[in-house]
């Protein structure tokens, strides 16, 4: 007896297959784009699936952050894995 998936993923396999009909790219380097969400936080898009969206505060204190996050990356190099890897 074979085991059958479950509706919503095959939902998403038909939607992912229609998207690749249609010349949709799944490319992991998308080109990045900001914009003002409705709201009035900043969002970025063409990091992941959804936009990530923050406050200009929120923002601030995370690019104040990242070199502390490089330095991270850097010393946990070999724990880390890569999308697409």
């Amino acid at each position: 007896m074979g085991v059958t998936a479950p509706p919503q993923c095959r939902h998403m396999a038909k939607f992912h297959s229609a998207k690749v009909r249609c010349g949709y790219s799944f490319s992991i380097s998308r080109p990045m784009r900001c914009t003002v969400s409705e709201k009035g936080a900043v969002s970025v898009y063409g990091l992941q699936r959804m936009p990530v969206t923050l406050y200009v505060e929120q923002w601030e204190r995370l690019l104040n952050f990242a070199d502390q996050v490089r330095q991270f990356m850097k010393e946990h190099d070999a724990e880390l894995k890569r999308k697409g890897t």
